[in-house]
C-alpha cells in the first residue's frame, strides 16, 4: 500500500492521475461480507498511506473489486447483495473528494460482471449518487466471448467482434 502511495504522489508531481489497483481477489471460499470487510480496510489503508505521502486525492482514480463471495465458496451472490456490499464499502472508505472509482471484472463472468455493475449503479442512484463517477475497466469480462468465438481463425474475425461490441454496449449501459 505504501508503494501505491509512493507511485501516487510521483505521478502526480510528473503531471500524472494515478490509477491505483488495491485489488482484493476472488478467488477462495471466502464470503461476500469477508471480501466486504478486507476491502474496507484496504481502501482505509490505501487513503491513510495517502494522506501520509500528502497525495492530493482529487487526482486519483480508484480501481476496485466488488464485493463478492469467492470462486470456491459455492455461494452466488445476487447482484442486488453485491451493489449493497460494494456500494457501502465505498461510501464508507473512500473519500468524496476522488475523480472516480473504477471497477474490475476480477474473475467474473461477463453476465455477472454486467449485472453486478449494473445493480451498484443503480443502487447509487436510488440513494442519490455518489460524489465520484463510476465506471469499469474490465478485461476478461469484456473479452471472453469474442475469444471464444474467435478461436484464432480469420474467418471468425467478424463474429468476434460483434460478440464484442454487444458486451461493451451492455456493460456501457449497465452505467446508465
Amino acid at each position: 500500500i505504501k508503494r501505491l502511495a509512493q507511485y501516487a504522489k510521483e505521478a502526480q508531481a510528473a503531471g500524472l492521475v494515478p490509477i491505483l489497483e488495491p485489488e482484493v481477489l476472488y478467488e477462495g471460499k471466502h464470503s461476500r461480507r469477508h471480501a466486504r470487510a478486507v476491502i474496507q480496510k484496504t481502501l482505509s489503508t490505501l487513503f491513510s498511506a495517502l494522506a501520509e505521502h500528502s497525495v492530493d486525492r482529487a487526482s486519483v482514480i480508484l480501481k476496485t473489486s466488488m464485493a463478492l463471495s469467492g470462486s470456491d465458496s459455492r455461494r452466488k451472490d445476487t447482484p442486488e447483495e453485491v451493489a449493497e456490499d460494494t456500494l457501502a464499502v465505498l461510501l464508507e472508505s473512500v473519500p468524496r473528494q476522488i475523480a472516480g472509482i473504477v471497477f474490475l471484472s476480477g474473475g467474473q463472468t461477463p453476465e455477472q460482471a454486467t449485472d453486478n455493475l449494473s445493480a451498484i449503479c443503480r443502487l447509487s442512484r436510488a440513494k442519490g449518487g455518489t460524489s465520484w463517477p463510476l465506471t469499469f475497466s474490465y478485461g476478461r469480462a469484456l473479452q471472453e466471448e469474442a475469444l471464444a468465438i474467435w478461436k484464432g481463425k480469420e474467418e471468425n474475425v467478424p463474429a468476434a467482434r460483434e460478440a464484442f461490441l454487444a458486451r461493451l454496449a451492455k456493460v456501457s449501459a449497465a452505467l446508465k
